[in-house]
Parts: C-alpha cells; sequence; structure tokens
C-alpha cells in the first residue's frame, strides 16, 4: 500500500507540480521517515535521504517495493562498483559513443550519446556488457563531479543508420540498469536534430508513455532549440558551443595487469 494518499498520488504522477502543497510535502516527508524506519541503522543508505525519496518515486511510494529495490540496489553497487579500467573498456570509451561534455539550464551535467558512432555488428562490434559498463562508468562520474541531483542525456542523431548503428540490445540493457539502480536521475532526454517524420511519429506514440516520462522527452529541431535546455556555451562546437571533446584525454590509462 502506498505510504501517500490516492488522489495526491494520481496528480503528482501525472506531473502536477505539488510542491507547493503542504499535505503533499508532509506526507512525503513521512514516507521517507517510514522508509528510514524500516532499513537496518547500519544500511548504507539509511540517512540519504535524496536516494530513499528517489527510490519509494520509483516505486510510487509503496516503502515494501522501495525497500526490496533498494536492497538489490545496494548487492548491484557491491557486484559492479567501482568500475576499474580495463583495454577493454577504454578501447569502447574511446570510440566517443557517449561521453560527458557540458551543462543543461539547471547546472547539471549533460551525458552525450551519438547514436551514428554505436557498433552493434560487424568485426568491430561492441561487446554488450563492456559497453553497459562504459555507460554506468561515464553515469557514475558525472555524479560524483557534480552536486545536481540529475543529469540531461543529447542524444545526437547525426549520421545515425538504422541499419548500421541500431543497437536496441544494448537501448535494453542500458535501460533496466538505470531504472533500476539510478530512479529519478534524469532531468531530460533530448533528441537531436529530430526531423520533421520522428516528430509526427513521437506524437503518436507519446500518449502511450505514462505522463512522467513523457515531459521528459523533448525533439529539437534546432540548435535554437538546444538552447532552451542546455548551457550551448559549455558544449562542442558542433552543438553551438566553444569545445571539442577528446576521448584520447577524457580517462585514466590502465593499470598494470588490467587486460580484460
Amino acid at each position: 500500500m502506498a505510504a501517500i494518499s490516492q488522489d495526491l498520488l494520481k496528480a503528482y504522477y501525472s506531473n502536477k507540480d505539488l510542491s507547493g502543497d503542504e499535505k503533499f510535502v508532509q506526507e512525503v516527508t513521512e514516507a521517507i521517515v517510514s522508509f528510514q524506519k524500516a532499513l537496518p541503522h547500519d544500511h548504507p543508505f539509511r540517512e540519504d535521504v535524496s536516494t530513499l525519496k528517489r527510490f519509494l518515486i520509483a516505486r510510487r511510494f509503496v516503502i515494501a517495493d522501495a525497500h526490496t529495490m533498494l536492497d538489490a540496489h545496494v548487492v548491484w553497487r557491491s557486484k559492479t562498483l567501482p568500475i576499474e579500467m580495463s583495454h577493454s573498456l577504454l578501447e569502447d570509451l574511446k570510440l566517443a559513443k557517449y561521453y560527458g561534455y557540458g551543462k543543461d539550464l539547471n547546472g547539471g551535467p549533460a551525458f552525450v550519446v551519438r547514436s551514428g558512432r554505436f557498433n552493434p555488428k560487424g568485426p568491430n562490434a561492441r561487446h554488450l556488457e563492456t559497453a553497459v559498463h562504459a555507460v554506468v562508468y561515464i553515469t557514475e562520474q558525472l555524479l560524483k563531479d557534480t552536486t545536481a541531483d540529475s543529469f540531461s542525456v543529447l542524444y545526437d542523431r547525426a549520421d545515425f543508420s538504422i541499419s548500421e548503428n541500431f543497437d536496441l540490445e544494448l537501448i535494453k540493457a542500458v535501460n533496466k540498469v538505470m531504472a533500476d539502480n539510478y530512479p529519478e536521475r534524469l532531468t531530460g532526454a533530448y533528441v537531436f536534430p529530430s526531423g520533421i517524420v520522428l516528430r509526427q511519429l513521437y506524437k503518436i506514440v507519446s500518449p502511450f508513455l505514462d505522463p512522467r516520462t513523457r515531459t521528459k522527452i523533448h525533439m529539437l529541431p534546432s540548435h535554437k532549440d538546444l538552447a532552451q535546455y542546455f548551457d550551448v556555451s559549455t558544449l562542442e562546437e558542433c552543438y553551438g558551443g566553444h569545445g571539442t571533446f577528446d576521448p584520447e584525454t577524457a580517462y585514466p590509462s590502465v593499470a598494470n595487469g588490467k587486460e580484460s
């Protein structure tokens, strides 16, 4: 059973702004306190209020479900993190298919995804586990290097070929890892450039998405539209900024003996 009254819960997940609703704020606070009490005193996230709130939101404020999700996350972290640099990981990162560069207008980091560089097939095809680890590595770096609670994804469609670059397997794998372990970390996903066909297709699909997800996805036709969400001056030249991402200098070298 949810720790928030059903009328407020429905309004919140319909993306209504309840930040000024005293009853909602009070019920959220009480839900977090109840969640804390349900956790062991030595739980690594017991005093991390922002994390508890994010996991509660992900499970519609059902404390038992959020508890299960958070416990699974703790196990995942112990098995997965920290991700050490290896030759295979560095090789994948240097393809610059995904990387952190720039800021959004809220000061949060920009996670750039260059879909035209995806390599799901062929002699140099990516290794799925390595690619997922690369995305997690970047995510951890972005969150470590900022005071922001979330990041924005700039999904670049330049040079994308559906026959060469479409990587559904990777998209599904990354989506699961993010949904399970980084709930409420996404400020928004911005698809650029988006032509009229893609925008029309999204209009057809979007009603089937829940309102909270729908408001986070934006189709941006032009550079002018980027400026509505990103601090363009912090982005690369190809997006109207002044810098250039250099994958050769962006990552640490591989520790001795770390081959895989």
